[in-house]
């Protein structure tokens, strides 16, 4: 089975206020001449610094009137952070790391100009929470009805470290396994159905896409 190995995102400053976070040290990236599907697959270690995800999770535990179960692809906690006015400056801040990130993520598979959208929205950002070993996200796709149509790359990272929760891809076998601040951005079309496998244990991590404008 295929793992996929992170590499160093940058340095993301955790100094107050948290709103002004961002990117240092962007890696430069070579020439890309890989046409497989698995090109479109990138993984940074420490895109996420461990102070702010611990602060998310910490933050979670105290939202849960917003904390939906969801059952329909799987069995896991959903939050929606753009509904808690307790994680705006938060929100404020992953979106512009977002907005930093893209332009890496386009470097590092060089894209067709003219495939890769000039303008893009980002959607709800939204946390995840897999309780015990019986949460799970099941395989498939992000792209399942009308409403998600627009959706064009997926962005997760995880919160929390452990072996044993993981992001496997259905298509090519590769399995990237959680890493506090590790982040995985692939194309969301049917080409790259994945599932997410929990542990015994509680694990988080964000997820978001990124949309056709």
């Amino acid at each position: 089975m295929t793992k996929v190995a992170g590499k160093k995102m940058g340095a993301i400053s955790t100094e107050e206020p948290i709103v002004d976070a961002e990117f240092e040290d962007i890696p430069q990236v070579e020439e890309n001449t890989d046409t497989s599907l698995g090109r479109y697959v990138k993984v940074w270690d420490q895109a996420l610094p461990e102070k702010y995800c611990k602060k998310m999770i910490e933050m979670y535990s105290g939202a849960g009137e917003f904390q939906l179960v969801r059952t329909d692809q799987g069995s896991f906690v959903s939050l929606n952070i753009e509904r808690s006015d307790d994680f705006t400056k938060i929100s404020d801040t992953q979106k512009n790391i977002i907005e930093a990130t893209l332009p890496v993520y386009a470097e590092a598979v060089q894209p067709d100009s003219s495939a890769f959208p000039e303008q893009s929205s980002i959607e709800d950002i939204h946390m995840y929470h897999f309780r015990n070993e019986n949460d799970f996200k099941e395989m498939g796709h992000d792209i399942i009805h009308f409403a998600q149509a627009r959706r064009y790359l997926a962005m997760y990272w995880f919160l929390s470290e452990d072996p044993d929760f993981y992001l496997q891809f259905g298509t090519f076998g590769a399995k990237v396994e959680s890493k506090v601040g590790r982040l995985v951005m692939f194309p969301s079309s049917w080409t790259y159905p994945y599932q997410i496998v929990n542990s015994d244990k509680q694990n988080f991590l964000i997820k978001t896409h990124l949309n056709f404008m």
